[in-house]
């Protein structure tokens, strides 16, 4: 579910966010929006598909048929091989993002044994760090605070870098099975230390007085 709202909504949101779209007004429908919702019905449909016959048949072979959809979704839409137009943190958190997405849903498919520990990059990393970015975006904006605070933003910074340890830290632990839980709770107190941290100084934001 989280997969086909990352996808459906960060296929709107992701090239606005990073500058190479404007919103649009919604005035006129256009001719195209046709071909789009039907590109988007068969991609959704196709990941919905997959995870029934993987989850519920143990047809492990279409995750690649997933991995296939998601990446085609990403590629048409947000253009990841283009560096964001602007060069803000918050930009540069949700480029990363959807890197990691599509990295996450070919490494599950190629080695399904690790699909457990591969997730992670998926949660970690991609879901993750959108949180952080939308979630600070919305905050602002709809707040009436300054944007020019994600421009910059270290706390975000901090985030998204404790983030990215805590997805290596997380996806390397059954490669180290000597130090197997610890890599676990490295991996746990990094994500939740870095959320409480930037959700702290989100906080402090907002008490600022507001700059339209």
């Amino acid at each position: 579910m989280v997969l086909l709202l990352v996808l459906g909504v960060g296929g709107f949101l992701g090239p606005r966010l990073l500058g190479f779209a404007a919103f649009p007004k919604f005035d006129v429908a256009e001719k195209s929006q046709s071909v789009k919702a039907l590109f988007y019905k068969v991609a959704g449909i196709t990941i919905l598909l997959s995870l029934i016959a993987e989850y519920g048949f143990g047809v492990t072979i279409v995750a690649f048929l997933r991995a296939a959809a998601a990446t085609a979704v990403i590629l048409a839409t947000l253009r990841p091989w283009r560096l964001p137009a602007v060069r803000t943190t918050l930009a540069w958190c949700v480029w990363t993002a959807h890197w990691l997405i599509l990295a996450s849903v070919w490494l599950v498919a190629i080695a399904p044994r690790y699909r457990i520990d591969f997730l992670h990059v998926l949660f970690i990393g991609g879901f993750s760090l959108l949180i952080l970015a939308v979630a600070t975006r919305v905050t602002l904006s709809h707040g009436g605070y300054s944007l020019a605070l994600e421009r910059g933003s270290w706390p975000l910074r901090i985030g998204l870098s404790s983030g990215l340890v805590a997805m290596l830290a997380r996806i390397g632990a059954p490669f180290a099975p000597f130090s197997y839980f610890e890599h676990l709770a490295y991996a746990g107190l990094l994500w939740i230390g870095g959320m409480l941290f930037w959700g702290f100084y989100l906080l402090r934001w907002t008490s600022r007085p507001r700059t339209l």
